[in-house]
């Protein structure tokens, strides 16, 4: 921790900007810059000036403590349990800024004791209960910027959440910005604001986008744990993952031919007839591949334009050129005649 960055922290803290804590102290604001960068030292003779302004000791402005280790940021939230059992909450919480102070730079210990200390002021009604939640607030809003990724997505899920009770929803949505795009979360919490704000069918939209892309991954899981199975000749096990795959395709209406699986493990016991069922199922409702974008599971969804008629021709052609290299289906008659009558006419 530089002075430049505990500068930085408690000039935040203070509400002060550069300009504001430069005319305080008799410099110019370019100077505060530079302390902050940690370009330039302020002067020895500034350093009790600038401890004074922002309301800490100067051993404070000078230390240069690292971050507390986990066991240090657990043992005192246990501290923080003791001393709540016979404390009041507002004597407990000056207690945990002095701690704090110890260790000005540490977004980690802030979120830990603000995440902490929120739990326990939901089972409280304090009549101040908004001034404890506004400070907290403020310091996890400096945690946004701590540089760690899981820091900053835990701090905005807790801003977030602040702001939401707040009916704060411009700030939620800016907390939002600091999530990444592949968390499934930020999805149901931009639905969140959508439905309170009167836009639901946007909320809908969302929510249907994430149970999608939801499905998806499940489905691809399943898949992977289906050919994992096959792989080592575990039918049985094989068998159970695939019918897994079809609840799941039902659950979400995706249409017959999405539902219609098993086919590698037919063809692998050499079950024919269970083979060429599921085979004249696929061929017949092909069209059904793109069923699920007529569900109301997906109604405010915009699916493209997809040629599906080119489309189904092309699938049908493809597999059944495919399950021709397969021997057990190769010389079947009951194949050939399948494939004679969904082949695509020319």
């Amino acid at each position: 921790m530089t002075i430049g960055e505990t500068i930085r922290t408690y000039r935040k803290e203070k509400g002060l900007t550069q300009e504001r804590m430069a005319e305080r102290l008799g410099v110019t604001a370019p100077a505060v810059n530079k302390w902050e960068k940690n370009v330039a030292l302020p002067d020895v003779t500034m350093l009790a000036p600038i401890a004074r302004l922002l309301g800490i000791s100067t051993d404070t402005l000078l230390s240069f403590r690292q971050e507390p280790a986990i066991e240090e940021i657990d043992a005192l939230a246990e501290q923080i349990d003791e001393k709540l059992k016979d404390q009041p909450f507002g004597q407990v919480f000056t207690w945990v800024r002095e701690q704090l102070r110890l260790y000005p730079g540490s977004a980690a210990l802030r979120l830990r004791l603000a995440q902490f200390l929120s739990a326990r002021l939901a089972f409280l009604d304090l009549p101040d209960q908004d001034i404890y939640d506004d400070e907290m607030a403020g310091r996890l809003s400096t945690a946004l910027e701590s540089g760690d990724d899981q820091l900053t997505r835990e701090a905005a899920h807790w801003l977030y959440a602040f702001a939401l009770r707040r009916k704060n929803y411009t700030g939620a949505e800016e907390y939002l910005a600091y999530l990444p795009e592949s968390d499934p979360q930020r999805k149901r919490m931009q639905a969140d604001i959508f439905a309170r704000t009167g836009r639901e069918d946007e909320a809908y939209k969302a929510l249907e986008e994430l149970l999608y892309a939801e499905r998806s991954t499940l489905e691809s899981v399943f898949a992977s744990l289906y050919l994992l199975a096959m792989e080592q000749g575990d039918h049985p096990k094989a068998r159970y993952y695939d019918s897994k795959r079809r609840d799941l395709a039902r659950m979400f209406e995706m249409g017959a031919y999405h539902e219609c699986t098993g086919l590698e493990l037919a063809i692998a016991e050499q079950d024919l007839p269970t083979a060429l069922s599921l085979i004249e199922i696929m061929l017949r409702d092909t069209e059904s591949i793109f069923g699920f974008t007529r569900s109301p599971l997906f109604a405010h969804m915009d699916f493209r334009d997809r040629e599906e008629i080119r489309l189904v021709d092309e699938l049908r052609t493809d597999l059944i050129a495919s399950l021709r290299q397969e021997p057990p289906l190769r010389d079947d008659p009951g194949f050939q005649a399948l494939a004679e009558k969904y082949s695509p006419k020319k």
